[in-house]
Parts: structure tokens; C-alpha cells; sequence
């Protein structure tokens, strides 16, 4: 039964015994074939959905990486310079144009650190956009992948039963020789 390869030979050879069942056994052979191929195809669809999934986890973390190397690098270079600017600034407190020069650089620093600022939250805003976007995008991709794991499950069941169906028909035809 499982070990002899279903086809037209057993549907022909019980054609002179019973027409009737060499039908359904042909019938329903050819639906464990069909059921046999969906599952073939579900599990091909299953394997490209847990792919898509893995490679949009690893841009993901590869992204949120990026941007912790970015505020990393920008909040480093932030605080030498402000740092810089307090201790230039006792220094030189004695003369009038140095005093001019230095409340230049600190106005300069202080509107690059709040463009910094800004940028980062900015930034931080877009990651926390696309994190979003990406969160929904793969619980899409599970629910599918469940779904696909549900019809696997019921093409599994199907086969079976088919294959259970074709052994009863099979000895059905046996027991008629």
C-alpha cells in the first residue's frame, strides 16, 4: 500500500472487478498527489516566510545598531567641546575682545549642540517610526507563517486520510480478486 506507488497499473488491473472502485481508487489517488503538492508548496512557502522574517529581524537590529553608534558618536563629541569652552572660559575672563571672541565660540557650540539635539530626536523619532513599521510588518509575517503551519497541519491530515482511504480501497480490491 505505502510502499506501492499509486497509479493507473492498480486502476487498470480492478477495471474487470469493479469499475466503480477503481474510480474512487484513481480519484483518490489523484487527490494525494494534489493534497502531497500543497504541502510541498506550504512548507516552500513556510521556509521563504521564516527567511524574510530572520533577514528583516537581523536590518532591524543591524538599524538600531546604526543609530546607537550615531548618538554615541554625536553625544561624544558634544561633551568635549562644551567641556572645552568651560575651562577656556575662566582663563581668559581678564580682557574685553577675548570675551567677545569666547561668547562667540559658546554661542556657536550651543547652537551646534542644540542642532545636534534636534537631529538626534529626530532621528530617534524616524527609528521608533520604522521600529513600528517593522514590528507590524513581521507580526504580519507570523501570523502568515501560522497560517501556513495550520494548512500544513490540515494538508498533513488530509494525506493521511488519503492515504489511510487509498490502503482500505487498495484491500477492498484484494479481498474482490
Amino acid at each position: 500500500s505505502a510502499s506501492a506507488p499509486p497509479g493507473p497499473p492498480a486502476a487498470a488491473s480492478s477495471s474487470s472487478n469493479n469499475p466503480d472502485l477503481a474510480a474512487k481508487l484513481a480519484s483518490v489517488q489523484k487527490e494525494l498527489i494534489r493534497a502531497r503538492e500543497k504541502n510541498l508548496e506550504l512548507l516552500n512557502e513556510k521556509r521563504l516566510l521564516e527567511q524574510r522574517a530572520s533577514e528583516l529581524v537581523a536590518k532591524h537590529q543591524k538599524e538600531l545598531a546604526e543609530q546607537r553608534v550615531k548618538e554615541t558618536a554625536a553625544s561624544s563629541t558634544a561633551r568635549p567641546n562644551s567641556d572645552s569652552t568651560s575651562s577656556t572660559r575662566p582663563a581668559n575672563s581678564s580682557s574685553g575682545p577675548e570675551n567677545v571672541y569666547l561668547r562667540h565660540q559658546v554661542k556657536q557650540l550651543q547652537q551646534g549642540k542644540a542642532k545636534a539635539d534636534s537631529e538626534a530626536q529626530e532621528a530617534m523619532q524616524e527609528m521608533e517610526k520604522r521600529c513600528a513599521s517593522l514590528q507590524t510588518e513581521m507580526e504580519e509575517q507570523r501570523a502568515v507563517v501560522n497560517k501556513c503551519d495550520g494548512e500544513q497541519g490540515q494538508a498533513q491530515r488530509r494525506i493521511k486520510a488519503l492515504e489511510r482511504r487509498n490502503q482500505q480501497l487498495e484491500e477492498k480490491l484484494k479481498d474482490q480478486r
